[in-house]
């Protein structure tokens, strides 16, 4: 075991000596809260993935949404995708009196690398 060890730090030292970026990928995920400035409940949406209808604790009570970079928050006034919508590209404090606790299914779309979805 010590010696795998060994091995991986050898690799990523002469790696990290020649200049090759090694980056960890982190699952993204929108998260869409109850309160504004992202307090208290909250529930996430996974990268390329959506929710048809949000549970009655967060169903029309949304007031705040977090976006990672490279993603986008596709909200609706309805469920299964339906009803007036709007697309959140970054941290929203607050959706806005249109939007605020309206919201009731989403997909969170996202692009590894660049921001033209």
């Amino acid at each position: 075991m010590k010696n795998k060890y060994y091995l991986f730090k050898v690799i990523f030292t002469v790696l990290f000596i020649m200049g090759v970026s090694i980056e960890l990928s982190v699952a993204a995920s929108c998260k869409l809260f109850k309160d504004s400035f992202f307090r208290d409940r909250q529930v996430s949406i996974h990268s390329n993935d959506k929710l048809s209808s949000l549970d009655r604790k967060m169903n029309n009570k949304t007031s705040s949404v977090m976006v990672p970079r490279n993603c986008k928050l596709v909200a609706f006034t309805g469920t299964h995708f339906e009803g007036a919508k709007q697309v959140y590209h970054e941290n929203t404090e607050y959706v806005g009196q249109h939007f605020d606790d309206k919201i009731s299914s989403a997909k969170c779309k996202c692009n590894n690398g660049n921001n033209n979805h």
